[in-house]
């Protein structure tokens, strides 16, 4: 098997047989891994009887809720130990394969670039591209960043924080999206190719290269949040390149994890800003340990 996908579940069992049968529709042969985070309305349970006849699906059931890096390094632990896949991708569970391309574009990425983690371009319900930040910030940006968050107690005042853009997005949040894809319909959000970005989490693929040398996919040290910044540090201190490429396209049912859990906006916000802040805290002791500014210019 080349290709491995591990799926990160929590939950919602929908979302994530939907993904199961995107990868099986799209992908010949692929080894399936399903890491369950302790759900705690069980659904592991029903996974397993759902694939107890597929020799190439295994359910590994969590003990406790480990997050998205510790949960999705078991995962990736168990595919690296047991097989030797070309790729790993690790993924969420509400993310769907939509090219039946997926693997020979892959491929040629691979074999054009020669990356180390790569990430595709994400559509999103409504038809837009999903909006990530491909540039690590300075220090005084997650400084800040930790400062609005200490200092905004509910969703509103952290919105309201960010000045007139922030606010619009918080009282008007469908006149800006509608605003954001008639912008993607007038000028591509991003290039069809960027080398040496931040990735956007929510498919991310490791090729043998990362493999080789990385026992876990992810910085073990947050609970959620700022992965993305910290893998990339992680993989241009191994002088590995990080790929984004638009010539690939997911599909993302974005937060569909979160807001099961979290319905009320205010509680998913209360839990959005205690882990930004450990998280973010974590990535300036990361940034501090490698002369920041500098090293951000370097890797730019």
């Amino acid at each position: 098997m080349e290709i491995g996908f591990e799926i990160l579940h929590y939950q919602s069992t929908n979302d994530t047989i939907d993904c199961v049968n995107s990868i099986l529709k799209y992908i010949d042969n692929p080894l399936i891994v399903i890491v369950d985070n302790a759900s705690p309305n069980r659904s592991s349970l029903k996974l397993q009887q759902l694939y107890r006849n597929y020799p190439n699906i295994t359910v590994i059931i969590s003990e406790k809720n480990l997050g998205f890096a510790k949960g999705n390094n078991i995962g990736y632990r168990y595919i690296r130990n047991n097989y030797k896949c070309k790729y790993i991708c690790c993924i969420n569970n509400d993310t769907r394969l939509i090219d039946y391309g997926f693997k020979e574009k892959l491929d040629m990425l691979y074999s054009r670039f020669n990356f180390g983690v790569f990430a595709p371009s994400v559509k999103l319900p409504d038809g837009s591209i999903q909006s990530f930040n491909p540039q690590i910030h300075s220090l005084e940006y997650y400084e800040k960043e930790i400062c609005y968050l200490t200092h905004a107690n509910s969703l509103k005042e952290y919105h309201c924080s960010k000045g007139v853009i922030g606010k619009l997005f918080y009282y008007f949040p469908n006149i800006m999206r509608v605003i954001r894809i008639m912008k993607q319909k007038i000028r591509k959000p991003y290039p069809d190719y960027m080398l040496n970005v931040v990735l956007h989490g929510c498919f991310v693929v490791f090729s043998e290269l990362y493999i080789s040398i990385f026992e876990d996919a992810f910085c073990p040290k947050t609970f959620m949040f700022r992965e993305e910044e910290l893998l990339f540090l992680k993989t241009r201190e191994a002088g590995l390149s990080t790929l984004y490429s638009g010539n690939i396209e997911i599909f993302h049912n974005e937060d569909s994890a979160t807001n099961y859990s979290y319905p009320d906006q205010e509680r998913k916000y209360q839990f959005m800003r205690e882990n930004q802040i450990k998280s973010t805290k974590i990535l300036i002791e990361e940034l501090r340990k490698k002369n920041n500014e500098e090293w951000v210019r370097e890797n730019q």
